[in-house]
């Protein structure tokens, strides 16, 4: 007798984990049962490429194409998850994001002459455009529990409001090094900038690996690496883009 309780206690047991979520932590005491809802915050940092068509103007003249570009983002944020079965969950993100990106050019050589009519070493210059873009981003995301012990997989979609935009562009002489501007400086600000407006809604979709870590009951952590990319350009005329790696942890406690 003493044995078929203990086997009728481990089926309610393994019944009610089954229905309530995932077994963190062993229990002292059985039945066992989990949150379902979990609720947490997440901060992240990425890695990113931009490339695109951005003309870069001086009035009527065209000074150079901007094509590519590296930057960073960073974003805090808040989200929940539901399990809906004990290796899936259904949840939603909310996140300020910030990103600023490094654009740079080099002009073509122009030929250069001294007062007298002599040639000079032809004038190279460098021009950096560093936009500074932030954003709200809502959205959705599923996650699938793999095999392996606590190891997962995750898609989302989120909607990106943009919050702010702001941009400054330099030219820097690269050679001759000697040579400097009409105000004595071997780099100026250029007042123009090549974007003209950026979309205020975007659509990004992202998949990703990580884990789900317990910490204490009712409590876990959840590192994971993201690969992100908007659905439409982040400026249209120029067809700008951008495809982000991106490193997050969040920490999830149940309600």
């Amino acid at each position: 007798m003493r044995i078929v309780g203990v086997v009728f206690l481990l089926l309610a047991a393994m019944s009610i984990a089954r229905a309530q979520g995932f077994q963190w932590t062993p229990s002292v005491r059985l039945p066992f049962e989990h949150p379902r809802l979990y609720v947490g915050i997440e901060g992240g940092a990425a890695f990113e490429y931009h490339w695109g068509e951005l003309r870069n103007m001086e009035g009527w003249t065209l000074c150079g194409v901007y094509r590519s570009a590296y930057g960073q983002r960073w974003s805090v944020g808040a989200g929940a998850e539901y399990w809906v079965r004990p290796d899936r969950t259904i949840g939603g993100i909310f996140r300020w994001v910030r990103r600023q990106i490094r654009f740079t050019h080099r002009t073509d050589p122009i030929p250069q002459k001294d007062s007298l009519g002599n040639t000079l070493p032809p004038l190279v210059t460098e021009y950096e455009f560093v936009p500074i873009v932030q954003q709200l981003q809502i959205g959705a995301r599923v996650k699938q529990r793999l095999l392996m012990p606590y190891a997962f997989v995750t898609a989302e979609v989120m909607t990106s409001v943009l919050l702010s935009y702001e941009a400054t562009q330099t030219e820097r002489i690269v050679s001759p090094p000697e040579r400097r501007f009409a105000d004595g400086s071997f780099e100026r600000t250029v007042v123009a900038t090549p974007v003209a407006q950026l979309a205020t809604l975007n659509v990004e979709a992202a998949i990703g690996v990580g884990a789900d870590i317990p910490l204490i009951y009712g409590v876990y952590a959840s590192p994971s690496v993201r690969l992100a990319m908007p659905f439409f350009p982040i400026e249209r005329q120029s067809l700008w883009r951008a495809l982000s790696v991106s490193a997050t942890i969040a920490v999830y406690v149940g309600l």
